[in-house]
């Protein structure tokens, strides 16, 4: 079982953990009482990228915003509203894709870079177990959640906090992402078009991003309920062999 590396002094571990938290916190501050709130809605984001549509380093600004404003906690929907919308279901999907894949990466290090080490002062040796377990099924944990209608932040931070490895994350959140990313690109893309009477047969694109939607929403738990149940049906066929 590996061990932990030993942790920074408490103060500088505790001074690093504050500073995500008042990062954090300061962005749900900006978001309701400053301007900056305007970034999170789909409307504002919207226009400030179909401005810079014609200009050949577009993609660039939406891949800039990924990783400016993940790190700092921002809901993404925003950003993939956008991404739909002003390139298209196909592009928007690629660089929605890339921004997501790359903001998780700049969140995930800035949480271990800050936060790890006060983790370690707080659980100690519990942390190798935990460390151990996120070594076996780490990597699979983090592609499942991807799935889940779960806050970007969340998904990024809690695995760095929590011990998973940088190549494991990085590898799970790339193959996480790879379905989910497309369908809420094309979800958004097709709500928005429809909402503006932009869209051919609305009807029909509407019904399928809902659709689309909710496979993405709910199969993650139906999938994990069978497993389950799997699981308990394999257990009681082994107590009843051992009888």
């Amino acid at each position: 079982m590996s061990s932990p590396e030993p942790p920074r002094s408490l103060r500088r571990s505790a001074l690093g953990f504050a500073i995500l938290a008042a990062l954090f916190l300061a962005t749900l501050a900006a978001l309701r009482w400053t301007p900056l709130g305007e970034l999170a809605d789909r409307e504002t984001m919207i226009g400030l990228l179909e401005n810079l549509r014609q200009k050949p380093w577009a993609p660039l600004a939406l891949l800039a915003l990924y990783l400016v404003l993940t790190p700092l906690g921002m809901p993404t929907s925003p950003l993939m509203a956008a991404g739909g919308v002003v390139f298209g279901v196909f592009w928007g999907s690629v660089y929605n894709y890339l921004g997501s894949v790359l903001g998780a990466i700049v969140s995930y290090f800035l949480a271990r870079g800050l936060g790890r080490d006060f983790i370690l002062h707080l659980v100690g040796e519990r942390l190798a177990k935990l460390e151990n377990l996120m070594h076996k099924h780490g990597f699979w944990a983090v592609v499942r959640i991807r799935f889940f209608p779960i806050p970007f932040p969340i998904m990024n931070f809690g695995p760095a906090l929590l011990g998973i490895k940088p190549t494991p994350f990085i590898l799970a959140t790339a193959l996480g992402l790879l379905l989910p990313i497309p369908v809420w690109t094309y979800f958004w893309a097709t709500l928005i078009g429809a909402a503006s009477g932009e869209a051919t047969s609305v009807g029909r694109n509407t019904a399928l991003a809902m659709g689309l939607f909710l496979i993405l929403s709910f199969a993650p738990r139906l999938w994990m309920k069978l497993r389950r149940r799997r699981r308990y049906q394999e257990l009681m066929s082994r107590r009843r062999d051992r009888r």
